[in-house]
């Protein structure tokens, strides 16, 4: 014993601070693992570029005539099940039909890459085409037809107000009629 502390007491202080000094290195080594496992690491996969994918939306006006309904339209297939408005990626395709009423209603804003269409359309919203496309018939009341594609008119256009604006043209289709009427604003 020295200066009253028995040997058994220097004992276990001894083998106390070992476990104390144990316990923190087992500490550091799980801090030391964790920063290890959280640095930053090379990417496992190699980025892609981006994809759009076109569809054809075949239009089958089976619940009204609002183009903004989904439910009147078909991706992929007409009948597919699949149901979305076009889109911008996308190619509108509406066979049914022919010019007799009622006109498929087009309020809102949509962009579309093309439409085909057999039907009368009429246009009080703003609808922007960006490629070539062909409509057999027109009415523009107060409505915005935009974009860069050329649409061809096959049978007739009705415009009464609204505006064509964008680089696209509207052409005319020989045999077919452009017919422009009342007192409103028609811009080009």
């Amino acid at each position: 014993m020295q200066d009253g502390i028995s040997s058994g007491v220097i004992g276990r202080l001894v083998r106390a601070a070992g476990e104390a000094w144990s316990s923190r290195r087992a500490s550091m080594r799980s801090d030391a693992e964790r920063r290890r496992l959280l640095a930053p690491r090379a990417a496992l996969l190699d980025t892609l570029e981006s994809r759009t994918l076109l569809s054809s939306v075949y239009w089958d006006g089976e619940i009204d005539n609002n183009w903004s309904n989904l439910l009147n339209w078909s991706v992929g297939a007409p009948g597919s099940g699949i149901r979305a408005v076009p889109g911008a990626a996308d190619d509108a395709i509406i066979n049914t039909g022919d010019l007799t009423p009622p006109a498929i209603q087009i309020g809102g804003t949509h962009t579309v890459r093309s439409v085909t269409s057999s039907r009368m359309l009429s246009l009080t919203g703003s609808l922007s085409i960006t490629e070539a496309s062909s409509l057999a018939g027109l009415t523009l009341s107060g409505g915005r037809l935009t974009g860069s594609g050329e649409v061809t008119i096959t049978n007739a256009l009705n415009w009464s107000s609204g505006y064509m604006e964008g680089t696209g043209r509207t052409i005319i289709a020989a045999g077919a009629t452009a017919t422009l009427s009342g007192g409103d604003l028609k811009g080009l």
